[in-house]
Order: C-alpha cells, then structure tokens, then sequence
C-alpha cells in the first residue's frame, strides 16, 4: 500500500505557509489520494492504474502556491472578469467527470470520515436527533393507525353511525326505540343496508369458569353490512333474527381463542348462558372490532325488550350510504322521517332528531384533539433539536475553517462545499433516524402499556412502512433544516484571512452569531409553547382530580354478582339478597353493604333513563323530562357515603307489599321541583302505565357518567320492592377494603357455588381508571415538556459556553484594562439572559395561539390562564438563567495573562 504523505511531499514543493497549514494541507491531499485509489479499485482498475489517477489529481506545486496566494484576495480581483461563477469547477475532489452518485457516495465517505474524528459532537447530535425523531416516529405511528388508517371493511367511507338526537334534553347521541328503529331501516332510500343494534350488554358464560363478557343484540344485516365473512361458519338468517327464532349466536375471534383455544370445530357447539343456550353459528374474524370490546352477537328481534313501546330507548343504527351519496343528502332525509314521526307519534318522538357520523369520527372523534395536540407537541420537540444541532454544528463549523479554507483554495466551489456540507448533515440524521426507530419501537410499546383501555384502534397501533416512510421524511428534514446554517456560514469564508490565522481558527463573525442567537431564542420560544401546554394540562388534571364525585371512594369493595336464572322470582332473589348480606354485614371490619344497577364512574353499561311524570304536573308524553333511572338496595346510600339531604333513605319496612318508594338526588329536586319540598309527592317513571311512587327522600348528586360531566337528574327506587338480577354490590369497610374480597367470595360460595363473582375491586381503582385517559394525556405532555425544557436548557449554556470560549481573549483584555469579575459576569448573564427573555416574549405570544387547540382538553382552565402563563415564562427564565451562570462564573475566572496568550 502506497504511503500517501509521502507521494503528497515528494510531488509538492515547500508552501510558503506555516509548518502547522503546510500539514494539514498535506493531509488533506493524502486522504484525497486515498479515496480515488480506493474508488479505482473498486471500478476494477490495477494497482498501478489506480495509483496513476490517484497521482494524477494532485495539483502542481506551483499553481496550488498560486491559489492560496490569490486566496488572499478579494474574490473579484481572483477571478477573469470573462468567468461566471457557474465556470469554477471543482478540480480536486472530483475523482472523473460524470457519475452524480460518484460524487454523493464520496461526500457521505468524507462526512463519515469527519463525524469520526468529532466523537463527542456526533454522539450528543445523534443522541438529540434519535430523541427528536423517535418520538416524532412513535406518536406519528398512533396518530396514523388510530386517525388515519382505513377501517379494516370493505368501502369503510360509506359507513355511518346513526343516533337520536334529543333537543329536550340537549343529547345529541341518544337511544332509538325499536319501533323507531324499524321504520328508519324501512324507510331510508340514501343507504344500501341498514343494521339495528342494542348497546353492550352484559352476557354471563356458566360453566366451571363463568365468565362475564360483553356483547350485542344485533340485527342480522349487521355481518353484511360491514362486508366481512365470518372466519368460521355462518352470519345470522332471516329466520333466526324474528322473535322465538332459533338460539344462536357469533363470537368474536378473541373469545374464540380465550375461551375455546382456538377450536375449529366450535360451530355448531352449545354456548351455556346465565339465562339460555345459544348454538355458535360463527366465529367473526380477527379484524372485525365493535365500536368497543364486544365477544358475543345475538340476534337483536329475540331480545326481551325489542319491544313495540316507543318510550323504552335502547337502539342504535348503523348503515352504508350508496354509491355517490353524500353524507349531507343522507342527514337531510333522515331529518325529513324524523320531523314525520315526531307528527306522527308526538307523545314519544316529539323533539327527537337524528345524529348522523362517518363510523371513522365515531370511533376515533374523542381521541382526535388529543393525538393532534401530542403531534404538534412532538413536532415542536423535533425543531428544538434540530435548533441545537445547527447550533452544535456552527460551533463545529468555526474549527473547521481552515479545512474548509485549504478546500476552497485548492479548488472547490462554494456549491461543491455546501453541497458536501449538507450530505454530511444528512449521514448524520439518517444515522439519527435509524436510532430513532429504535427508540420509536421501544417507546411505542411502553406507551401502550399505560395507554388507556379505550384508546381507539389500540390494537392496531404499530411502527409500519407508513411511519418508516414518516422517518426518512423526518431524517431528510432535518437534515436539511439544521445543514443549511453552517453550510452557508462556511461557504462564505474569507479564505485568506482562513489559512492565515492562528491555530484556533478565525473568531465567529457576526452573522454568524445573530444566526446562534436567533437558534437560541427560537429554541426558547418553541419550548415555553410545549411547557405551557404541559402546565394547562396538568392545572386541569389537578382540578379534575380534586373534583367531588359525589360519594367517597376510600375503604370500599364493589362487585358484580350475576344471579342464575334459577333466582328469576323476584322473592326468590330477595331471599338470596337477605341472606346474602346478612352474611357479608358479620365480616369482621364490615361498616355497610347495599347495592345499585349502575356503579358511578365505572362506564360498564348503558345510563337507563325514564320518561318522568309528576302527580299534579298535567303534560303530554312529548313534553315530559328525562330522569336517569337507577334502584338501590340495602344500605347502599350510607355505604357510599352518598349523604341525605332531605327526608329518608330507603328502609327495611319498604318491602314489595307497602306503598312503592323512591329517592332523588338534588339535581332532580332542583330542576323538577324548583323552590318545593319533594318529600312525600308522587312520581312515576318509566315505559307503559307505573304506579305512583311516593319520593322519601332526597340525596346528594353524584357524578356516575365521569368527573368531567355534571350530576344529571337521577330517580331511585328501592331495591327491596324491585330486585334487581344484576346488582352491582359495594361494602364499606373500616380498614383495608381489598382484604375483605377472600373473605367475601367465600362467603357466595357457601351460599350458592353457581354465583360467580366479577370486576371485584375497590372504588378508588374504579375512580382511577376513570381518569385513565387525562392521566395519560397528561403524562405524554409533560414528559415532552420536560424534554423540550432540558433541549432548551442544554442550548442555551451551550452557546454560552461557546461565546465565553470565542472571548477568551476579548475578556483578559478588558479585566487588564480594569474591569472586575463582577463586571464580566454581569456582561456574560445579560448577553445569555437578552436572548432567553427574547424567546419567552415570543413563545408567550405563540402560545397564546396554540392553546387555543387545547381547549376540549381542560377543565375549568382557560387555555389563557393567568397562573399558567406566569409560572411558566418565570420557570424558563430561572432555568435560562441558572444555564448562563455557569459559563459566566467561568469567564469572571479568566487570568488575564493567559487570556492574552490565547489563540
């Protein structure tokens, strides 16, 4: 092998420079003798070939001495004034005219070349763009699969979802009846197929494990509508969707494998049911999912309360437009039945409209303004860094003059320069982007081991060519965003002045400071938008964390018990009861048990409501006001610690043979009996023909659809006169209310084995799964806004560190002249803190803009708030603050003397 540095000396004469240029110009030709011997060979040329064209590209002695010589002058008076710039080709690095991927293939070969011999700046800019860009890679890879990506049927933009719109009661997404629902699916021309279905249900599998799993009562255009094919078997017939049609049932793939192992012969297999035997006639497959977690369809006609009242509200319709129809011209016809039918039936349908989504916006809508907010939070994140880097890279670009310098001297134009320049900014993003998948795998599967169960589409949430794709886009783009600066900077050199000066390299100019500074400023901006954002969110959190449910959630057990059909009397289930909670009263450390039909917080069924009629009040079935309806059992009230307002709670003596007896809540007392004692009036509630129910008292409000919603109008009735056969039990306890679950499953188990037991946990884990979706919003923004702070932190101490070491000798001279370190402290923090308060003004006024976006997100916080936008700007300052002192303490410990030695 050739020793190039010697080639290089005995072909070149001695410079007229300084032994210390003379090397590196010298260096520079033998690595460049190097590359085209080794490109040679590559192309199959012999050694000796190779060794020639390798020779042949060193410049003469005599002309090379000529180029620097006129490097010292201005670049006008070097040129023939018959040469355009466009003429001033690159005579040195160019191995053979032709090939442009020749010539990239030697610029990423002398980037990597470069980004070696910089070990400690390549690893902090891989380590700032792979935390940019993994990030950036990872919430893309959500934003897509849950926003973007198709819907897994066949043509998913024709398929809506259709709810009843209730003006009365300002609900945009309410309940059909079954009468309703029927008539729209006969009478709808706009769409191809129409499906009726009833919300999730509550569906007991027996058996040696009973199991408590979700379903739905579907129609049996459902399967077809959705254009899929069952994996196994059949779709529902005609036949079996009529009341007393045959017993079947579909499952979905995931019961499929949980329950049967996969079992390809399950068709045609009895499915044992708390109430009923149903025949599996189908497995759905895999990518068939339900608006939510459902395992098992039923046919929807043999469902008990598909009935002909138009008051009893439990459907909803799902359908595909036809070709060509606009989701508009479906909305106005529907509009145009539902004003028919609130004439036509105007006790139950007046005030009814009709809710009309695409199924995407219905699946994905209330996740949408949070994913797009931590896509722009990223985003931001991305340019913070990509800010540093080109900062990192214009300190770089400062040593790196003389190499530049020698170069352009020997040849190279400023576009070949630049053009290298950027090809090594873009090795180092690609190299960034290769780390940030990584990153983006890793973190991506973290996320969602803490991302709330309801997530839209969670399970169809992954890194795929889309989000690889996003990732070379990101790497490109940043490559070139944060390139540009130094190539510039760099492709403007004064080369004479370059190779004259001393060791260190010529001192930044000041263009190319006003472009650091401004790096900084922007950084600081960008950073006090995220962290504001970041503050909003978690002012909000904390409001809506602190927010009174209406009960108290510590020391108390709830669970579900689902009665077996043999307990279908009613007397026979009060029986049980009795017993029941006898027993579970005599657990030591037992305060109170009772039960309810629905659990506050918990979201597991429908909110059941009821037309409400007062004694007295004369009103048609149109104008008459929704109440939730719920019954309460035992001593549900005190065990929950729900407190009385007025009047009494429910009592042993109200039993099946005394008056029948409710409880309100304030909400109702408020708004159906405005400035009245409701005690002792009479109400009935609910489809067909009730009897009078006396109200005994009156509870607080509770907040049972989340605590971000207001307690609406509730209705009680005793337990003990209407058992229910799905109660939802809690025991308060004096200690610890999980230790109290052995005991009490032991306890169901003596009285009856066949009584399963499901969601057995405390209230305070229901209430903190109900907040799963903010904490997780909150947890993702603040861990951004950290990291945005921490990028903006690192840069400004880094170009003050830069700055302090450029004045090195500026500051000795001025301490020689007199000036005392409290002096050049006080320069140093007001050159860092002018450009840090600089970008606060301009974040605050950027994130005035921004939070807007943010404001379904909060609650009870104004995306303006007052306390936000102080301690924000104040947190940024102390901390811009605290990266300047730093480097400043280090400048007011200059020595003068060897300060004036510097070089």
């Amino acid at each position: 092998m050739a020793d190039w540095r010697q080639l290089v000396r005995e072909r070149l004469p001695r410079l007229a420079l300084p032994a210390a240029r003379e090397a590196e110009i010298l260096e520079e030709l033998a690595e460049l003798l190097e590359d085209t011997y080794a490109d040679a060979r590559r192309r199959g040329r012999s050694h000796e070939d190779a060794l020639a064209r390798a020779i042949a590209q060193l410049p003469d002695g005599r002309d090379l001495a000529r180029r620097i010589e006129q490097a010292e002058r201005p670049v006008a008076a070097r040129l023939p004034a018959t040469w355009h710039v466009e003429q001033v080709e690159d005579q040195l690095l160019r191995t053979r005219r032709g090939s442009v991927m020749n010539d990239l293939w030697q610029d990423i070969r002398y980037g990597a070349r470069m980004l070696r011999k910089s070990p400690g700046f390549t690893a902090v800019a891989l380590l700032t763009l792979a935390l940019g860009i993994g990030a950036n890679t990872a919430i893309f890879s959500v934003v897509h699969s849950v926003l973007v990506r198709p819907l897994g049927y066949a043509d998913p933009d024709r398929l809506v979802m259709i709810w009843a719109n209730d003006t009365r009661e300002k609900t945009e997404r309410s309940f059909f009846s079954y009468p309703d629902a029927l008539e729209y699916r006969q009478a709808l021309r706009s769409f191809e197929q129409v499906a009726v279905f009833s919300p999730r249900w509550g569906f007991v599998l027996t058996g040696a494990e009973p199991e408590r799993i979700q379903g739905y009562w579907v129609s049996a255009s459902v399967v077809p509508l959705f254009g899929i094919q069952p994996l196994l078997g059949r779709a529902f017939t005609a036949e079996e969707d009529r009341a007393g049609g045959p017993p079947v049932a579909l499952i979905s793939y995931s019961l499929w494998q949980r329950r049967f192992g996969g079992d390809p012969q399950i068709v045609g297999r009895p499915l044992a049911l708390e109430s009923a035997s149903v025949t599996i006639v189908g497995v759905l497959p895999a990518s068939f999912r339900w608006l939510d977690a459902g395992d098992l369809f039923v046919p929807l006609a043999q469902n008990p309360r598909a009935t002909q009242n138009r008051q009893l509200r439990m459907m909803v319709l799902g359908a595909r437009l036809k070709p060509g129809v606009r989701v508009e011209q479906a909305r106005a016809e529907m509009d145009t039945l539902a004003a028919r039918l609130a004439a036509q039936y105007p006790d139950t349908n007046k005030g009814i409209g009709v809710t009309l989504l695409p199924l995407h916006e219905e699946i994905t809508g209330k996740a949408r303004a949070a994913l797009l907010a931590l896509l722009g939070a990223v985003g931001f994140i991305l340019l913070i860094a990509c800010a540093n880097v080109a900062n990192l890279q214009l300190a770089r670009a400062a040593t790196r003059q003389r190499e530049i310098a020698v170069r352009a001297a020997l040849g190279a134009g400023r576009g070949r320069l630049a053009r290298q320049l950027i090809a090594e900014s873009l090795l180092l993003a690609g190299v960034a982007a290769v780390a940030g998948v990584v990153l983006a795998v890793w973190g991506l599967n973290a996320l969602l081991s803490f991302a709330p169960a309801d997530l839209p589409r969670r399970d169809e949430i992954r890194v795929d060519a889309m989000a690889l794709l996003f990732t070379l886009g990101a790497a490109v783009f940043t490559g070139l965003l944060f390139g540009l600066a130094p190539a510039w900077q760099l492709s403007k050199l004064a080369l004479g002045e370059s190779l004259k000066d001393g060791s260190r390299g010529a001192s930044e100019g000041s263009a190319a400071g006003r472009v650091r500074g401004a790096l900084v400023a922007a950084e600081v901006a960008i950073c006090v938008v995220v962290v504001i954002g970041a503050g909003l969110l978690v002012r909000s959190f904390v409001k809506l964390h602190l927010v009174d449910p209406g009960f108290a959630t510590e020391s108390v057990l709830s669970f579900e018990l689902p009665v077996p059909a043999k307990y279908q009397d009613a007397a026979t289930r009060l029986a049980l009861y009795d017993r029941l909670y006898a027993r579970i009263e005599a657990l030591p450390g037992v305060i109170a048990a009772g039960d309810t039909t629905r659990l506050p917080l918990a979201g597991r069924y429908g909110n059941p409501t009821a037309l409400l009629s007062i004694e007295g009040q004369s009103k048609a079935d149109s104008e008459l006001p929704q109440v939730d309806f719920r019954r309460a059992g035992r001593d549900y009230f005190r065990a929950m610690q729900i407190p009385l307002v007025a009047g009494r709670a429910f009592a042993p003596t109200d039993t099946p043979a005394s008056e029948p007896v409710a409880v309100i809540n304030q909400a109702a007392a408020q708004r159906f009996f405005p400035g009245q004692d409701p005690v002792g009036r009479r109400v009935r509630a609910g489809a067909g023909n009730p009897p009078w129910t006396r109200i005994v008292g009156v509870v607080g409000a509770v907040r049972h659809d989340g605590l971000r919603s207001a307690p609406r109008p509730e209705l009680y009735i005793a337990a003990s006169q209407a058992p229910p056969v799905n109660p939802q039990v809690v025991v308060r306890a004096a200690g610890d209310a999980a230790a109290l679950a052995p005991a009490i499953r032991q306890v169901v188990r003596e009285i009856d084995p066949a009584i399963p037991l499901f969601y057995v946990e405390t209230l305070e884990q229901v209430r903190y799964r109900s907040l799963a979706q903010p904490r997780f919003q909150v947890f993702l923004f603040s861990a951004f806004g950290g990291l945005a702070l921490v990028l903006a932190v690192v840069g400004v101490y880094g170009v003050m560190a830069y700055s302090v070491a450029q004045r090195t000798r500026e500051l000795g001279v001025r301490m020689a002249l007199g000036a005392q370190p409290r002096d050049v402290l006080k320069l140093v923090l007001a050159q860092g803190m002018k450009l840090a308060c600089a970008g606060v003004l301009a974040g605050i006024a950027g994130a005035f803009v921004v939070t807007r976006w943010l404001t379904a997100m909060l609650f009870e916080v104004s995306p303006a708030d007052p306390l936000t936008f102080a301690a924000v700007p104040l947190l940024l300052s102390a901390t811009a603050l605290a990266a300047c002192a730093v480097p400043a303490l280090r400048a007011a410990r200059v020595d003068p003397l060897a300060a004036l030695r510097y070089e």
